[in-house]
């Protein structure tokens, strides 16, 4: 399953919902690895890992298709936001989850 989000332009995020994988394609084109934390209801939680920095913590709402990154303490210049996405066709960066 993915997702194309809007910030100034569009990334991707997409889950393998069996393995628990997920891969963000930021605005820059950089692959991101990340793991599902846990699924609530229609609410996907889940981590990006970046090399050097705290993981970065979302929340997927699939049914309202919005995107909300999670405060992390250890840094301050990463806050809150909300984020408007749609489904899209599976992305191939799924596949490339084990070479990240």
């Amino acid at each position: 399953m993915s997702f194309k989000c809007i910030y100034t332009r569009p990334f991707y995020v997409s889950f393998d919902l069996k393995t628990g994988g997920v891969v963000e394609e930021t605005l820059s084109g950089e692959l991101l690895r990340g793991k599902i934390d846990a699924t609530v209801g229609d609410s996907i939680f889940f981590h990006i890992r970046k090399k050097g920095q705290s993981d970065f913590k979302y929340k997927m709402d699939m049914r309202a298709a919005r995107l909300t990154s999670i405060r992390v303490p250890q840094e301050p210049n990463y806050g809150e936001q909300e984020f408007v996405c749609g489904v899209v066709e599976l992305r191939k960066s799924l596949s490339r989850f084990d070479d990240l």
